[in-house]
């Protein structure tokens, strides 16, 4: 808008300039000159709150009226003066480093932090009117500094440095920082991004020495474990050897035992059908069948039947007598 006044202010100007030069008269210079002094003070005049942005209008430094919203409004040249406070989201970054330490003791740094926050547009005036350079410096460093102090001693060792723990608590402790150094709630941080944080090199020398002496520890065990378990698998795989022999010779042994078992009872079976064969007839053969080959032995072989039966009884006990006397 103020773009388009002075463009309008300065064609007119420029008419009646040029009119009154080709005519040779004065008045329309004047007049022309006039409209250009008019128009240039509209301009000026008009001032342009943007979105995201409260207007302060001051007279002589002192604050004229409530804060502005975005809009467009008309002031008195020379006479006030319009300063625009960001209250959109921004950002700023902190590149040094802070040293702090855990709550072991550890010293640890951070580095490049980046902070988003935003000005509570209500609070506008009130950083206008008490705040210093509240342009470029309304976050203070020692309100960031202490922040991340707090943060680091809350947290042990295996923590501090892990984004995810010590960044909530850094919002924390910085916004409550800053509310306790205005006074008052003027900012919100709704973020704090660390670029980079550590142990000291010494500390972090110390840690790979344990950890190497740890990984060291750790294969000696997993060695000794692999003997033990290789071990123990060989004693398993002989017992199992051991077991299947056994098993195997009781099985033999048992194998062995019902074949003695079943050529005793075969031999028992043939002896009982031998026995029930045996007829008092074929008993006394026998016995006959002895005694003379133990008479003919002696060459005292004389046999003497012995009665009518069909298998003759002969009487050997004679023969034997003469022989001996």
């Amino acid at each position: 808008m103020r773009i388009f006044i002075a463009i309008i202010g300065l064609l007119l100007t420029a008419g009646f300039i040029g009119w009154s030069v080709v005519k040779e008269k004065i008045v329309p210079a004047i007049i022309g000159i006039m409209l250009g002094i008019i128009f240039f003070l509209i301009t000026i005049s008009i001032v342009i709150v943007p979105t995201g942005y409260m207007g302060i209008k001051s007279r002589y430094q002192q604050i004229e009226g409530d804060p502005l919203k975005p809009g467009t409004y008309f002031t008195m040249p020379f006479i006030n003066q319009v300063d625009k406070i960001n209250c959109k989201q921004q950002e700023i970054t902190y590149e040094n480093q802070i040293w702090g330490e855990s709550n072991e003791r550890t010293p640890v740094y951070t580095e490049d932090i980046s902070i988003s926050y935003q000005i509570n547009p209500e609070k506008a005036a009130w950083i206008w009117a008490n705040v210093e350079e509240w342009d470029y410096k309304l976050l203070k460093s020692s309100a960031i500094i202490t922040a991340i102090k707090r943060a680091s001693i809350e947290l042990p060792n295996d923590q501090v440095t892990n984004r995810s723990y010590i960044q909530p608590l850094a919002i924390k402790y910085l916004q409550e920082e800053l509310n306790k150094y205005y006074k008052e709630s003027i900012i919100t941080i709704y973020a704090v991004n660390i670029g980079n944080m550590d142990f000291s090199p010494e500390y972090n020398t110390a840690l790979e020495q344990r950890d190497l002496a740890k990984l060291e520890a750790e294969n000696a065990k997993y060695v000794n474990e692999k003997k033990l378990a290789d071990a123990e698998a060989a004693t398993k795989e002989a017992k199992i050897k051991s077991d299947s022999k056994i098993e195997i010779e009781k099985q033999e042994a048992e194998a062995a035992a019902e074949k003695k078992r079943i050529a005793a009872e075969a031999e028992a079976d043939s002896n009982r059908k031998i026995a029930e064969s045996l007829t008092p007839e074929l008993i006394e053969l026998k016995r006959i069948d002895v005694e003379k080959q133990k008479a003919e032995s002696l060459g005292k072989w004389n046999p003497t039947v012995i009665g009518g039966n069909s298998i003759p009884m002969i009487n050997i006990d004679n023969n034997t007598k003469e022989g001996g006397e």
